[in-house]
């Protein structure tokens, strides 16, 4: 060995193994030498010597129990973590009997793992030269299982060099190989120790003889001979060396590809998995949409779904306070809307009062015209209503109180029925041949004989809600019919909508000898824009959930929303009472079942990369690379899980609401997917994944290298 300075003091080192149910072993017993900084040292020594526990020790991939061990001037004992791994990242490249690639990996990404978490630039170049020098320049490309043993060694070599540490750690590098491959492994090994320090543990005395410029051989944990021992004076010593100082860590892509490789690895067990957690979270997902099923938000989704245009409010009382049982609808008086429209959130609160308006029979050829068409009664009308509520009128608005706009809903009854106005007959086909028509009111008790219609107004009335039942004379379903029924009592599209203070005006003036809020100024109900998209909108609905003792014994409901949408929602209410129960268990059962699957995969992986792990930790990764690592390996899980999950629980909601809908006779929204389920789903899944993880994980963190790499932990 050429003369240089010492590399390496090893002083009275000693190493004992504490095995189960049998007495401690002495692996090293007082051992000490010293090495240079270059040449090819072997150590020799039959099974259980101890020389491959002295190179894991000198490594730093295993402890020691006694001695000291003086890399560069610096005492390796009490190294920090971050000491150690930068002392395995920079200083120790090692090469190993069972070369310990990443199967996954080619063989240029497996080189360039130790130049990732040394942070170092120039990745391809550096990678493509050290190929280049162990004879692999066109591997760069292939997975480790098509390679021959003897190339695994050179690719394993060339890992270990690509950082340009200081020391190579061979542990029986040519163990597994053939005497003509052996041979070129040291040859190889033999011109890198010209710069390096190799130390070679084996049984091939041969080749030590022939490749080794020093063998030191051990027995029972001992020097037995050494065959060109260093002396004081021979050298002279290395300057103390700095750990620690460089930046090092596996950058966030490498992380992310190593997580995805490792997920991938087990792709039939990942499959099974994913598909039994996608089952149990989609049935959470359903169930739990249904569990948490809430009157007031199925009716405000189903509004916002089918485009009602406004809200409707009435006054209804309930025999009891906490069950629905209405008795009577009452009308509002004028105290009511003015508590009404202090409370609700909107910019405006519109009347429709009870009126004797027109019967549309009397104005249809038809005679016998279903009676649904009858008005229902009168509201006033302003271009800011048309605009506030989304509606379209053709024609004019009222400007005298002989003027009146009717809406396209009684448009339609014209158009299937035609107009008469007692002499002749009208066919109704656009709206211009409706336009200038006149009705006569029924009752001549307003001072107010006959109305010329001047415009018609659309009010958003959804025909396709309603089937096409609405204009036809077949008969339908007691369902359909009950349905009409609420619509006539409690919507907007039948009224007659005339110019504003002809209530005042017309109605109370003509009544003003009698009380005429009570008798004849009845509001029948209260109406505002409807605005989906406004959360507020919601808290508007709710109010029909305040209810006051009158001091008569019975409970009043002071507001209640109306309309026929409410009636559907309110005949779902006694079916989901039964129903609610029934999901939340399914939900809580198949969530709890989804939880151990994730779990069980979670675990599962990291018992499986122990040896992956060793390996990283021996090219000087951190624990925080490797946290880092299965974080990410389980972010891509949870986040592609999740993700699957909230789509197709989102479809599966859907076509359960639809099923369940169309059961019980309804159209309407009764449940959605919302916030919370992703919430819990995700909460869940990342639970599993935490505690499916920290545990093992912090197992494994606190194993040495050498036990993960055997497999032993």
């Amino acid at each position: 060995m050429a003369n240089n300075e010492t590399l390496i003091e090893v002083k009275n080192l000693t190493k004992i193994y504490k095995l189960k149910k049998r007495a401690k072993v002495t692996a090293l017993n007082g051992v000490s030498f010293d090495l240079p900084k270059s040449g090819m040292v072997f150590f020799l020594g039959k099974s259980g010597c101890g020389k491959s526990t002295l190179l894991n020790v000198l490594g730093g991939l295993d402890s020691f129990d006694g001695g000291e061990i003086i890399v560069g001037g610096r005492s390796i004992k009490n190294f920090t973590s971050k000491e150690s791994d930068t002392y395995r990242n920079e200083y120790i490249g090692f090469v190993f009997q069972e070369n310990n690639l990443l199967d996954g990996y080619t063989v240029a990404q497996n080189i360039g793992f130790a130049l990732d978490i040394k942070k170092q630039s120039g990745y391809d170049d550096k990678v493509n030269s050290v190929l280049e020098s162990v004879d692999l320049k066109d591997f760069a490309d292939r997975k480790p299982d098509s390679l021959s043993g003897g190339q695994k060694q050179r690719v394993v070599i060339a890992r270990a060099l690509v950082k340009n540490p200081e020391i190579i750690l061979a542990d029986e590098p040519t163990g597994a190989l053939d005497s003509d491959t052996g041979e070129e492994v040291f040859n190889l090994l033999k011109e890198i120790s010209k710069n390096k320090l190799v130390i070679v543990v084996s049984h091939d005395r041969l080749s030590a003889q022939k490749f080794g410029d020093r063998i030191i051989e051990l027995k029972d944990g001992k020097i037995l001979s050494d065959s060109s021992p260093l002396t004081d004076g021979d050298y002279g010593k290395a300057e103390n060396i700095s750990f620690g100082g460089g930046k090092s860590g596996l950058p966030a892509k490498r992380v992310c590809s190593f997580g995805f490789g490792i997920l991938i690895a087990k792709p039939i067990r990942l499959a099974f998995c994913v598909l039994i957690c996608l089952i149990a979270f989609v049935s959470f997902g359903v169930s739990d949409a249904f569990s948490c099923y809430d009157r007031q938000v199925a009716l405000w989704q189903t509004m916002k779904e089918y485009s009602t245009p406004c809200i409707i409010y009435e006054k209804y009382n309930y025999e009891y306070k906490d069950t629905y049982n209405p008795i009577g609808n009452f009308g509002l008086k004028r105290s009511d809307y003015e508590v009404l429209k202090s409370e609700v959130k909107s910019s405006r609160l519109d009347i429709a009062y009870l009126g004797h308006c027109p019967d549309i029979r009397e104005y249809t050829v038809n005679k016998n015209s279903d009676t649904f068409f009858s008005f229902t009664g009168f509201s006033e009308i302003d271009k800011s209503l048309v605009d506030d509520y989304g509606y379209t009128l053709y024609g004019k608005l009222p400007t005298s109180y002989d003027e009146v706009v009717l809406t396209k809903f009684t448009f339609n009854a014209f158009k299937k029925y035609g107009y008469t106005d007692g002499v002749s007959n009208k066919q109704i086909n656009v709206y211009d041949d409706l336009i200038g028509c006149v009705i006569t009111n029924g009752y001549d008790i307003y001072h107010v004989e006959s109305f010329k219609i001047v415009g018609i107004l659309d009010t958003l009335f959804d025909e396709e809600y309603y089937g096409g039942h609405i204009y036809r004379d077949e008969d339908v379903s007691d369902v359909v019919v009950s349905r009409y029924n609420h619509l006539k009592r409690n919507c907007t599209h039948n009224l007659i909508y005339l110019a504003p203070g002809y209530h005042e005006n017309v109605v109370l003036n003509f009544w003003e000898w009698e009380n005429n809020e009570e008798n004849h100024g009845r509001i029948d109900f209260a109406y505002c824009p409807f605005k989906g998209s406004d959360s507020s909108t919601l808290s508007n609905i709710r109010l029909e959930e305040k209810v006051y003792d009158a001091g008569d014994g019975i409970h009043y409901s002071r507001f209640r929303t109306a309309g026929d949408i409410t009636y559907l929602i309110d005949q779902v209410n006694y079916e989901m009472r039964f129903l609610k129960p029934l999901f939340f268990w399914i939900s809580l059962g198949t969530i709890i079942l989804s939880a151990l699957f994730v779990l069980y995969y979670s675990s599962g992986v990291i018992a499986e990369k122990k040896r992956d792990l060793g390996v990283l930790r021996a090219m000087g990764a951190s624990r925080a690379d490797v946290i880092k690592i299965y974080i990410a390996q389980n972010g891509i899980f949870v986040v592609s899980l999740v993700l699957l999950a909230t789509i197709f629980s989102a479809v599966g909601v859907v076509i359960v609401n639809a099923n369940l809908a169309a059961t019980l006779g309804v159209s309407a929204v009764l449940v959605s997917y919302t916030i919370r389920q992703f919430a819990i789903l995700a909460a869940i899944a990342v639970g599993a994944v935490v505690v499916g993880i920290i545990i093992p994980l912090i197992k494994l963190l606190c194993a040495k290298p050498v036990d993960l790499i055997a497999g032993r932990k």
